[in-house]
């Protein structure tokens, strides 16, 4: 009895693992999954961890984002960073978000505030939001 118990308990177990993941990932549906991949990115930009960022921008741009972010350096310091806007629809279309940026440049320590409009899209083939437009605003 013992043996059929622990054997119960080990097919449920093995089940759990290899169905678990993937039956709670295909049950989100793309627009749920955004916030949390958008504030991902933002926590990844806010620290500085760029590489880690550019996995959510689109293909298309990743070279030119990189580089930029290594241009500035160690010298470029963000203050604050906060998601002033979202401005989505109901499906998975397009999503326009407003960012407010207070940063410097060493050795100065004048904070400058930036205002940044992002476009994001839902890739299909990769299963992820990407950001596919980054502009600075007035």
């Amino acid at each position: 009895m013992a043996v059929l118990l622990r054997l119960s308990l080990a097919l449920c177990l093995a089940g759990l693992l290899l169905t678990g993941p993937t039956a709670c990932g295909s049950r989100q549906k793309p627009e749920q999954r955004f916030e949390e991949q958008m504030l991902a990115f933002h926590n990844h930009m806010r620290w500085a961890r760029y590489d880690d960022a550019a996995e959510f921008v689109a293909e298309h741009m990743r070279w030119e984002f990189l580089g930029e972010h290594e241009a500035m350096g160690s010298d470029f310091e963000v203050t604050e960073y906060e998601i002033r806007r979202v401005d989505r629809t109901e499906d998975a279309g397009p999503v326009t978000v407003t960012v407010w940026v207070q940063q410097f440049r060493l050795p100065s320590t004048r904070v400058e505030e930036r205002v940044y409009r992002e476009r994001w899209e839902y890739n299909d083939a990769r299963g992820v939001w990407e950001l596919t437009e980054r502009t600075l605003r007035d």
